[in-house]
């Protein structure tokens, strides 16, 4: 039987996600650079997945699974959160 990990289980480390919050209404984008295609909008108060940094760049995953990068200055600081089907 073939099982897929849902995507917060494939960001889980030691039972908690890192996540971040848009500081303002902004975009995902294909790479770091704001001439970088647009993957998706994300609204003020949106959290996303935290992945990485890079330089002024943050590689994030969106709820709605698409895969990109956020400027770390319209973001919020990184934050870790125990998801709520997690179970010890």
């Amino acid at each position: 039987m073939h099982m897929e990990a849902s995507l917060q289980d494939c960001l889980l480390i030691n039972g908690e996600v890192s996540r971040v919050t848009a500081k303002k209404d902004m975009y995902i984008r294909y790479r770091g650079g704001i001439k970088s295609d647009i993957l998706e909008q994300i609204n003020k108060g949106d959290s996303v997945y935290y992945v990485e940094s890079y330089d002024d760049w943050i590689k994030v995953i969106s709820a709605t699974g698409y895969t990109g990068y956020v400027k770390s200055s319209d973001v919020s600081e990184v934050y870790t959160e125990v998801p709520d089907n997690t179970y010890e």
